[in-house]
Protein backbone atom coordinates (compact mmCIF):
# COMPACT_ATOMS: atom_id res chain seq x y z
CA UNK A 1 0.00 0.00 0.00
CA UNK A 2 0.82 3.57 -0.20
CA UNK A 3 0.49 6.16 2.46
CA UNK A 4 -0.23 9.41 1.15
CA UNK A 5 -2.60 10.76 -1.69
CA UNK A 6 0.21 12.80 -2.13
CA UNK A 7 1.18 14.97 -4.81
CA UNK A 8 4.42 13.32 -5.36
CA UNK A 9 2.21 10.46 -5.96
CA UNK A 10 0.55 11.35 -8.41
CA UNK A 11 3.13 13.07 -10.13
CA UNK A 12 5.20 9.77 -9.40
CA UNK A 13 2.01 7.31 -10.87
CA UNK A 14 2.06 9.92 -14.30
CA UNK A 15 5.38 9.21 -15.19
CA UNK A 16 5.31 4.94 -14.50
CA UNK A 17 3.28 1.80 -15.18
CA UNK A 18 0.91 1.29 -12.78
CA UNK A 19 2.54 -1.09 -9.95
CA UNK A 20 0.79 -4.99 -9.42
CA UNK A 21 -0.51 -6.29 -6.01
CA UNK A 22 -1.15 -2.83 -5.01
CA UNK A 23 -3.92 -2.60 -2.32
CA UNK A 24 -4.99 0.67 -2.02
CA UNK A 25 -3.76 4.33 -0.79
CA UNK A 26 -3.62 5.11 3.16
CA UNK A 27 -4.61 8.35 4.12
CA UNK A 28 -5.44 10.32 7.26
CA UNK A 29 -7.47 13.04 5.60
CA UNK A 30 -11.15 11.83 5.97
CA UNK A 31 -11.93 13.39 3.26
CA UNK A 32 -10.15 11.66 1.13
CA UNK A 33 -11.20 8.32 1.92
CA UNK A 34 -13.14 6.10 -0.23
CA UNK A 35 -12.36 8.44 -3.52
CA UNK A 36 -10.07 7.17 -6.37
CA UNK A 37 -6.71 8.58 -6.57
CA UNK A 38 -4.80 7.61 -10.05
CA UNK A 39 -7.14 4.35 -10.23
CA UNK A 40 -6.59 2.89 -6.71
CA UNK A 41 -8.73 3.51 -3.56
CA UNK A 42 -7.92 5.73 -0.38
CA UNK A 43 -8.64 4.24 2.76
CA UNK A 44 -8.48 5.33 6.76
CA UNK A 45 -5.14 4.22 8.41
CA UNK A 46 -7.43 2.01 10.39
CA UNK A 47 -8.03 -0.33 7.60
CA UNK A 48 -4.33 -0.96 8.02
CA UNK A 49 -4.62 -3.82 10.37
CA UNK A 50 -7.49 -5.62 8.48
CA UNK A 51 -5.86 -5.42 4.75
CA UNK A 52 -2.73 -6.30 6.61
CA UNK A 53 -0.22 -5.46 3.83
CA UNK A 54 3.47 -6.94 3.01
CA UNK A 55 4.85 -2.97 2.47
CA UNK A 56 3.69 0.22 2.91
CA UNK A 57 5.83 2.77 0.90
CA UNK A 58 5.28 6.13 2.21
CA UNK A 59 4.70 8.73 -0.23
CA UNK A 60 5.00 12.37 1.28
CA UNK A 61 8.74 12.77 0.56
CA UNK A 62 10.59 16.29 0.48
CA UNK A 63 6.98 17.76 1.54
CA UNK A 64 6.79 18.70 4.73
CA UNK A 65 9.64 17.12 6.89
CA UNK A 66 7.53 17.54 10.03
CA UNK A 67 4.82 15.77 8.34
CA UNK A 68 6.89 13.39 6.90
CA UNK A 69 8.59 11.96 10.20
CA UNK A 70 4.71 12.45 12.11
CA UNK A 71 3.88 9.48 9.51
CA UNK A 72 7.13 7.32 10.04
CA UNK A 73 7.02 7.54 13.85
CA UNK A 74 3.14 6.52 13.68
CA UNK A 75 4.18 3.38 11.02
CA UNK A 76 7.10 2.43 13.06
CA UNK A 77 5.40 2.43 16.66
CA UNK A 78 1.78 0.88 15.78
CA UNK A 79 2.71 -1.44 12.55
CA UNK A 80 6.16 -2.89 13.26
CA UNK A 81 5.16 -6.59 11.68
CA UNK A 82 4.72 -4.61 8.02
CA UNK A 83 7.77 -3.59 5.90
CA UNK A 84 8.37 -0.05 5.72
CA UNK A 85 9.84 1.55 2.57
CA UNK A 86 10.54 5.25 2.94
CA UNK A 87 10.68 6.33 -0.62
CA UNK A 88 8.78 5.15 -3.43
CA UNK A 89 11.35 5.08 -6.22
CA UNK A 90 13.37 2.11 -3.88
CA UNK A 91 10.42 -0.15 -4.18
CA UNK A 92 11.22 -0.70 -7.85
CA UNK A 93 13.99 -2.26 -9.48
CA UNK A 94 14.87 -1.65 -13.04
CA UNK A 95 17.65 -3.36 -15.50
CA UNK A 96 20.40 -1.52 -16.68
CA UNK A 97 22.08 -3.33 -19.81
CA UNK A 98 25.67 -1.98 -19.26
CA UNK A 99 25.83 -3.33 -15.61
CA UNK A 100 23.38 -6.59 -16.50
CA UNK A 101 21.77 -5.94 -13.34
CA UNK A 102 18.18 -5.09 -11.74
CA UNK A 103 18.83 -2.45 -9.16
CA UNK A 104 16.94 0.44 -7.46
CA UNK A 105 17.62 3.78 -9.96
CA UNK A 106 18.48 6.96 -8.46
CA UNK A 107 16.46 10.47 -9.01
CA UNK A 108 18.26 12.58 -11.79
CA UNK A 109 18.29 15.99 -13.57
CA UNK A 110 16.79 18.85 -13.32
CA UNK A 111 13.57 19.04 -13.07
CA UNK A 112 13.88 15.57 -11.10
CA UNK A 113 13.09 12.11 -13.04
CA UNK A 114 12.62 9.29 -10.89
CA UNK A 115 14.54 6.25 -10.96
CA UNK A 116 16.78 7.61 -13.83
CA UNK A 117 20.78 6.83 -12.88
CA UNK A 118 21.84 3.42 -12.68
CA UNK A 119 23.80 3.20 -8.97
CA UNK A 120 26.30 0.95 -10.15
CA UNK A 121 27.30 2.93 -13.76
CA UNK A 122 25.35 6.29 -13.85
CA UNK A 123 24.12 5.10 -16.45
CA UNK A 124 21.11 7.56 -17.71
CA UNK A 125 17.94 6.77 -19.68
CA UNK A 126 19.85 7.75 -22.91
CA UNK A 127 22.66 5.74 -22.41
CA UNK A 128 20.85 2.39 -21.95
CA UNK A 129 18.73 3.42 -24.87
CA UNK A 130 21.91 4.24 -27.07
CA UNK A 131 23.34 0.78 -25.65
CA UNK A 132 21.27 -1.35 -28.18
CA UNK A 133 22.11 1.38 -31.01
CA UNK A 134 25.57 0.37 -30.10
CA UNK A 135 24.97 -3.37 -29.78
CA UNK A 136 23.86 -3.20 -33.46
CA UNK A 137 26.65 -1.34 -34.86
CA UNK A 138 28.69 -3.91 -33.56
CA UNK A 139 27.06 -6.47 -34.62
CA UNK A 140 27.59 -5.01 -37.98
CA UNK A 141 31.47 -4.77 -37.96
CA UNK A 142 32.05 -7.86 -36.37
CA UNK A 143 33.89 -8.56 -38.51
CA UNK A 144 36.08 -5.84 -39.02
CA UNK A 145 38.10 -3.43 -37.17
CA UNK A 146 36.02 0.11 -37.10
CA UNK A 147 37.34 3.48 -35.61
CA UNK A 148 35.31 5.26 -33.33
CA UNK A 149 35.31 8.87 -32.04
CA UNK A 150 33.43 9.60 -28.94
CA UNK A 151 33.03 13.08 -27.45
CA UNK A 152 33.07 14.42 -23.81
CA UNK A 153 32.61 10.25 -23.51
CA UNK A 154 30.28 9.31 -20.72
CA UNK A 155 31.50 6.30 -18.24
CA UNK A 156 28.82 3.65 -18.42
CA UNK A 157 29.44 3.72 -22.58
CA UNK A 158 33.28 4.42 -22.16
CA UNK A 159 33.92 1.12 -19.51
CA UNK A 160 31.74 -1.02 -22.51
CA UNK A 161 33.01 0.17 -25.46
CA UNK A 162 36.77 0.23 -24.32
CA UNK A 163 36.53 -3.77 -23.58
CA UNK A 164 35.68 -4.45 -27.22
CA UNK A 165 38.54 -5.44 -29.33
CA UNK A 166 37.26 -4.90 -32.94
CA UNK A 167 37.23 -1.17 -32.17
CA UNK A 168 40.09 1.33 -31.94
CA UNK A 169 38.28 3.80 -29.60
CA UNK A 170 39.83 7.76 -29.14
CA UNK A 171 37.87 9.97 -26.75
CA UNK A 172 38.20 13.98 -26.83
CA UNK A 173 37.02 16.72 -24.70
CA UNK A 174 38.34 20.34 -24.34
CA UNK A 175 38.02 19.66 -20.24
CA UNK A 176 39.55 15.53 -20.29
CA UNK A 177 40.47 15.95 -16.48
CA UNK A 178 36.80 16.12 -16.70
CA UNK A 179 37.11 12.06 -17.11
CA UNK A 180 39.21 10.67 -15.10
CA UNK A 181 37.98 7.57 -15.76
CA UNK A 182 38.76 7.36 -19.59
CA UNK A 183 42.23 6.84 -20.20
CA UNK A 184 43.96 9.10 -22.76
CA UNK A 185 41.02 11.46 -23.57
CA UNK A 186 42.49 13.72 -25.54
CA UNK A 187 42.35 17.40 -25.08
CA UNK A 188 40.77 19.08 -28.44
CA UNK A 189 38.05 21.60 -29.69
CA UNK A 190 35.36 19.71 -31.39
CA UNK A 191 35.44 22.47 -33.64
CA UNK A 192 38.78 22.37 -34.44
CA UNK A 193 40.02 18.17 -34.19
CA UNK A 194 43.79 17.29 -35.15
CA UNK A 195 42.42 14.37 -37.16
CA UNK A 196 43.11 14.37 -41.06
CA UNK A 197 39.50 13.80 -43.15
CA UNK A 198 37.99 10.98 -43.14
CA UNK A 199 39.59 8.83 -40.26
CA UNK A 200 36.65 7.33 -38.45
CA UNK A 201 33.86 5.01 -39.22
CA UNK A 202 31.25 6.15 -36.06
CA UNK A 203 31.13 9.35 -34.44
CA UNK A 204 29.34 9.22 -30.75
CA UNK A 205 28.21 12.96 -29.30
CA UNK A 206 25.64 12.34 -26.90
CA UNK A 207 24.31 15.84 -24.94
CA UNK A 208 27.20 18.31 -26.34
CA UNK A 209 25.36 20.33 -29.75
CA UNK A 210 23.52 22.08 -27.24
CA UNK A 211 26.17 23.65 -25.28
CA UNK A 212 28.05 24.24 -28.63
CA UNK A 213 27.54 27.55 -30.15
CA UNK A 214 28.46 27.12 -33.85
CA UNK A 215 25.94 24.43 -34.74
CA UNK A 216 27.62 24.35 -38.10
CA UNK A 217 30.70 24.39 -37.28
CA UNK A 218 30.13 21.61 -35.37
CA UNK A 219 29.05 19.41 -38.16
CA UNK A 220 31.28 20.18 -40.47
CA UNK A 221 34.04 19.67 -38.36
CA UNK A 222 32.39 16.10 -37.59
CA UNK A 223 31.47 15.02 -41.06
CA UNK A 224 35.17 15.99 -42.18
CA UNK A 225 36.98 13.41 -40.15
CA UNK A 226 34.02 10.73 -41.07
CA UNK A 227 35.03 8.12 -43.40
CA UNK A 228 32.75 8.54 -46.92
CA UNK A 229 30.51 6.32 -45.29
CA UNK A 230 31.11 6.83 -42.14
CA UNK A 231 28.44 8.03 -39.46
CA UNK A 232 27.36 10.43 -36.97
CA UNK A 233 25.31 9.29 -33.90
CA UNK A 234 23.94 12.39 -31.84
CA UNK A 235 21.70 12.83 -29.39
CA UNK A 236 20.83 16.21 -27.80
CA UNK A 237 17.74 17.15 -25.21
CA UNK A 238 14.16 18.47 -27.02
CA UNK A 239 11.25 19.37 -26.51
CA UNK A 240 8.14 18.19 -28.22
CA UNK A 241 6.21 20.98 -27.02
CA UNK A 242 8.82 23.66 -28.98
CA UNK A 243 7.62 24.17 -32.43
CA UNK A 244 11.11 25.68 -33.36
CA UNK A 245 14.28 25.67 -31.55
CA UNK A 246 14.90 28.41 -29.48
CA UNK A 247 18.04 30.44 -29.49
CA UNK A 248 18.64 33.88 -28.59
CA UNK A 249 22.63 35.33 -28.75
CA UNK A 250 22.09 38.20 -26.38
CA UNK A 251 21.30 35.18 -23.68
CA UNK A 252 24.76 34.80 -22.04
CA UNK A 253 24.58 34.80 -18.42
CA UNK A 254 24.66 31.35 -16.25
CA UNK A 255 21.26 32.50 -15.17
CA UNK A 256 19.51 33.47 -18.25
CA UNK A 257 20.62 30.49 -19.90
CA UNK A 258 19.00 28.18 -16.74
CA UNK A 259 15.42 29.97 -17.49
CA UNK A 260 15.59 29.91 -21.26
CA UNK A 261 17.15 26.63 -22.01
CA UNK A 262 16.58 24.68 -18.65
CA UNK A 263 20.52 24.43 -17.95
CA UNK A 264 23.36 27.21 -17.20
CA UNK A 265 25.37 25.91 -19.63
CA UNK A 266 22.89 24.87 -22.73
CA UNK A 267 22.93 27.68 -25.57
CA UNK A 268 19.84 26.84 -27.29
CA UNK A 269 17.00 24.67 -26.91
CA UNK A 270 15.96 22.17 -29.87
CA UNK A 271 12.09 21.88 -30.79
CA UNK A 272 10.39 19.38 -32.95
CA UNK A 273 12.54 20.85 -36.07
CA UNK A 274 15.55 19.31 -34.65
CA UNK A 275 16.05 16.77 -37.04
CA UNK A 276 15.27 19.30 -39.84
CA UNK A 277 18.00 21.53 -38.69
CA UNK A 278 20.37 18.52 -38.35
CA UNK A 279 19.55 17.55 -42.30
CA UNK A 280 21.11 20.77 -43.24
CA UNK A 281 24.15 18.99 -42.55
CA UNK A 282 24.05 15.79 -44.09
CA UNK A 283 21.29 12.90 -44.56
CA UNK A 284 19.66 12.02 -41.07
CA UNK A 285 17.73 9.29 -39.91
CA UNK A 286 15.82 9.13 -36.60
CA UNK A 287 15.77 5.88 -34.45
CA UNK A 288 12.76 6.68 -31.85
CA UNK A 289 11.17 4.59 -29.19
CA UNK A 290 10.07 2.44 -31.15
CA UNK A 291 13.39 1.20 -31.84
CA UNK A 292 12.76 -1.20 -28.53
CA UNK A 293 9.85 -3.02 -27.68
CA UNK A 294 7.64 -1.73 -25.09
CA UNK A 295 8.22 -4.56 -22.53
CA UNK A 296 12.42 -4.01 -22.59
CA UNK A 297 11.54 0.18 -22.81
CA UNK A 298 9.74 -0.48 -19.16
CA UNK A 299 11.97 -2.37 -17.84
CA UNK A 300 14.91 -0.18 -18.25
CA UNK A 301 12.56 3.27 -17.10
CA UNK A 302 13.36 4.97 -19.99
CA UNK A 303 10.24 6.94 -20.18
CA UNK A 304 9.97 9.46 -22.65
CA UNK A 305 13.02 8.74 -24.16
CA UNK A 306 14.54 11.04 -26.86
CA UNK A 307 15.85 9.77 -30.30
CA UNK A 308 18.71 9.49 -31.70
CA UNK A 309 19.50 10.89 -35.12
CA UNK A 310 21.95 9.23 -37.48
CA UNK A 311 24.05 11.51 -39.68
CA UNK A 312 25.88 10.57 -43.17
CA UNK A 313 27.61 12.73 -45.46
CA UNK A 314 25.73 13.66 -48.30
CA UNK A 315 28.36 12.54 -51.37
CA UNK A 316 28.76 14.84 -54.37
Amino acid sequence: MFWGASLFLKDFLSKQALFSNVAGIIDRDSAKWNRDFCGYKIYSPQMLDSINPDRVILTIINDNEAVYESLREEFLQKYPGIELCENITAAIKYYCPFCKKEAVFKNAGYPLRYSARCPYCNSLERHRFLYYIYEQILEENKNRKIKILHTAPEECVYKYLSRKTNIEYTTVDLNPDGYPYADNCLKMNILDMKFEDNTFDYILSNHVIEHISDEAGFFRECLRVLKPDGKLIITAPYYSDLSETFEDSSITTDEERLKYYGQSDHVRKYGKDIFARFSKYGKVSVLGADFLPENLREKMNLGDIESAAIISKILE
